[in-house]
């Protein structure tokens, strides 16, 4: 095991590696949930977002990963970008683990919310950032952030932001 590698009943959480984006794409096109971002953009996640991005494997079974980043002006805030379990390992906690793994790293030590975009029909992501504030006895609010007209395609819903905390993790100061 690397340094940030988490275990938990088999599973394997850890940074992505540059290797690990062409797997992240399978698993988005797989969700058929998840908006497609190109090859170049998952690559460059497992690269220059390594330490706010965690994958998950089960053996040789990709499971799931969490990419996310801290805006530039605002550290204290985790930003989930993407996060996606595939069917067979969801209503496990992944999702929690996913994050969790990321918020005990030394870059996140600052953060105090998590954020997420999230489409109206959505109800597992809405749940997983919903039960994560109540795992952290805090709150989740809501806010219309990308109105669907935004969207030049026309085919996409609007996207709602989550917001999550104030956190107080325990390797966080007060």
């Amino acid at each position: 095991m690397r340094p940030y590698d988490i275990r938990c009943n088999g599973i394997v959480i850890r940074p992505p590696r540059v290797t690990d984006g062409p797997k992240i794409m399978t698993m988005v096109r797989e969700s058929a949930v998840l908006d497609v971002n190109s090859d170049y953009a998952y690559l460059l996640m497992c690269t220059h977002f390594s330490m706010t991005s965690a994958f998950a494997q089960d053996g040789d079974e990709n499971v799931g990963f969490v990419i996310a980043y801290l805006p530039p002006d605002q550290p204290e805030i985790l930003f989930v970008w993407q996060i996606c379990i595939r069917s067979g390992y969801r209503g496990l906690g992944l999702g929690h683990l996913l994050i969790e793994s990321l918020l005990h790293r030394p870059g996140c030590r600052g953060v105090r919310f998590v954020e997420a975009t999230v489409n109206p029909s959505n109800l597992a992501s809405q749940r997983l950032f919903q039960s994560l504030a109540k795992k952290y006895s805090t709150e989740c609010q809501t806010s219309k952030f990308f109105p669907k007209d935004l969207f030049g395609s026309g085919n996409h819903e609007e996207e709602l932001l989550f917001r999550v905390g104030p956190l107080r993790c325990n390797d966080q100061k007060e």
